[in-house]
């Protein structure tokens, strides 16, 4: 029998190429094998990041929050760079770790003189504070960023500029890049919008994902531009959180004297599938309260909203959003005195007892 030289060669050839669609395909299947059984346990109540700015430190310290026991872990960075305004995912993996995302900052030298080298998004893990990436862009977290209820790795945020964010964590290391949430309704008010604080309300529905945020609008005022007061207000953003699609004001307060502000919105849900908020509110540019509330659900369009805005837990407490304890019948906040003094201090949301809610044990100064 003769072969000829063309035949074997073309033989040889199909042979090659079947055994590396033959190898790509088992490396996929390995690779998508490993990355599948890469398990997720829930974390019900994630710790807290307490906000660096109000303590009378500049160095690499985080310091965050344990809802259920009250108790403080200090996670340091690498020399020169800081992290606030830092969120936790809802989940750990195999090894304890949960992923935390913040604003990210490198400065030639700590404290108030230190000149910012670089600033962005830090995306790295909890408890051992393992750096994954740093992000450098010029679009960063003015408030605590809140990951999305549907076990991806997404999050929302407001940057400087008054919009919301989206950063979707998944991509490849160099393409995680936030972009921008429109509006696809009208905004409210005559003028633009600024938007901080958004948290999410609950775990998303068919029409999209509820979320609490509070806004801002400029008005024309004697002639001049000014802000208005920020005003809790639900949102809900479409399931791939790319935009606005319906929004309303919490709770309608009349126009008159008082130059209402509210911040810092935290929601809890309760067993019972109550939906249970706690913020931040002041007076005249007063001392901010801690007040809580429970959520409804309006039957027209399933929107939320506030029968009232809720009682005082705390009549003097910092602008920071507030914690809660797994079974979301304690809150737990800080006070005290901008870089001086600052202690964590927890309140009971039930029963009531007088005017303010029954106390709990104040942890001591940081």
């Amino acid at each position: 029998m003769r072969f000829s030289l063309v035949g074997l060669l073309r033989v040889a050839l199909l042979f090659v190429g079947a055994s590396g669609v033959l190898a790509w395909s088992i490396g996929r299947t390995s690779v998508e094998g490993s990355a599948a059984h890469v398990e997720r346990r829930v974390a019900s109540n994630p710790p807290v990041n307490l906000s660096r700015v109000f303590f009378d430190t500049f160095d690499t310290t985080t310091r965050w929050l344990d809802p259920a026991t009250g108790s403080v872990r200090v996670v340091k960075l690498p020399q020169g760079e800081q992290l606030d305004f830092a969120s936790c995912a809802p989940w750990v993996d195999e090894e304890g770790e949960a992923p935390v995302v913040g604003r990210w900052m490198r400065k030639t030298t700590l404290g108030s003189n230190g000149v910012p080298l670089a600033s962005g998004i830090l995306m790295m893990k909890y408890p051992s504070g393992t750096i994954v990436e740093r992000i450098e862009t010029d679009v960063i977290p003015v408030g605590r960023p809140c990951w999305l209820p549907d076990d991806s790795d997404r999050v929302v945020f407001a940057g400087g500029e008054g919009t919301l964010h989206l950063l979707d964590l998944s991509a490849p290391e160099g393409y995680r890049r936030p972009s921008p949430i429109t509006w696809r309704i009208p905004t409210p008010g005559a003028g633009p919008v600024f938007i901080t604080d958004p948290c999410v309300a609950g775990v998303p529905g068919p029409e999209g994902i509820d979320f609490i945020a509070c806004l801002r609008s400029i008005e024309k005022r004697d002639g001049r531009s000014i802000y208005t007061p920020s005003r809790l207000w639900w949102l809900r953003l479409d399931r791939a959180a790319t935009s606005v699609i319906e929004a309303a004001p919490l709770v309608e307060t009349a126009r008159g004297t008082l130059e209402i502000e509210t911040r810092c919105p935290t929601v809890k849900v309760l067993a019972d599938g109550t939906r249970r908020l706690a913020y931040c509110r002041r007076t005249n540019g007063r001392d901010w309260e801690l007040r809580t509330a429970d959520l409804e659900r309006n039957p027209s369009d399933g929107g939320l909203f506030l029968l009232s805005e809720g009682r005082a837990l705390l009549d003097s407490c910092f602008a920071t959003p507030p914690a809660f304890s797994p079974d979301g019948r304690r809150v737990t906040t800080m006070r005290g005195e901008v870089f001086k003094t600052c202690e964590l201090v927890s309140r009971e949301v039930e029963p009531r007892v007088g005017g303010l809610a029954a106390a709990g044990p104040a942890a001591p100064g940081f």
